[in-house]
């Protein structure tokens, strides 16, 4: 149990910075990155209330955001006609994975060897949030009996329900993969060929710490020679707000 634990490689996608070093110079520049939501995620008009009581509002439109990153689904080696049913979770897990392992020397022109046998992925991940958006396409039948309870011709309910669902993405058969939480540590074990242990924690907000905790036995017990552990959280949909506050 005394056996050392080298941190090799590291990588990191945050608020105002798409990479480590971006991070250090925003920490030494005493940089705030807490800003308004933005309506990408939702209105505040419609959700905003500074009364912490009130019902179905938030009475707080501040956050930091993670920028959006420039994703080559052909050099992860996604088709881009699934790119619509991938949790962006996944694909920033996939780019973060990269970042540290070429900080490790791990992959790159000048990649040391290592037994890819005995190489893990443990990630902190939750459900994506391409589940929600395809939860609210089963929505739409008891929508239906509303629309038709208030009194609505056929025709017009016909024409509102094909409006919202043209609105959000499509049930297929990379739908499941797409929002599963496992598929994080998964896509990045399949993308660059770790056969070690793989999977995902949740601990809510100590999730990246159990991550690292499980890494850190997979290495003392021997079953893993390197153990690629982190993170990955991009939840700003709405309920969720309402859920941390």
């Amino acid at each position: 149990m005394g056996d050392k634990i080298a941190i090799i490689g590291m990588g990191a996608v945050l608020p105002d910075a798409m990479d480590l070093s971006a991070y250090w110079s925003n920490i030494l520049a005493a940089k705030d990155s807490i800003k308004d939501v933005s309506d990408r995620y939702w209105q505040i008009e419609d959700f905003y209330d500074p009364d912490p009581t009130a019902r179905d509002k938030s009475y707080s439109y501040k956050a930091a955001e993670v920028s959006p990153v420039l994703f080559d689904a052909i050099g992860f080696g996604i088709p881009p006609k699934v790119m619509e049913s991938i949790s962006v979770e996944q694909l920033y897990g996939l780019v973060v994975a990269k970042q540290a392992l070429l900080d490790a020397d791990l992959i790159g022109n000048q990649a040391k060897k290592f037994d890819r046998e005995k190489a893990g992925v443990i990630m902190a991940a939750t459900v994506g949030k391409s589940a929600f958006a395809l939860s609210r396409r089963q929505d739409i039948p008891q929508m239906k009996i509303i629309l038709k309870n208030s009194g609505l011709p056929e025709q017009v309910i016909e024409r509102i329900v094909e409006r919202m669902l043209a609105a959000e993405i499509e049930w297929n058969e990379n739908s499941e993969p797409g929002f599963l939480a496992n598929v994080v540590a998964g896509r990045i074990a399949n993308r660059f060929d770790l056969h070690g242990t793989n999977c995902a924690v949740d601990a809510a907000c100590a999730s990246s710490m159990a991550a690292l905790k499980m890494a850190i036995h997979e290495l003392q017990s021997g079953d893993c020679d390197v153990v690629l552990a982190g993170g990955v959280n991009l939840g700003f949909d709405l309920h969720r707000l309402y859920l941390l506050l």
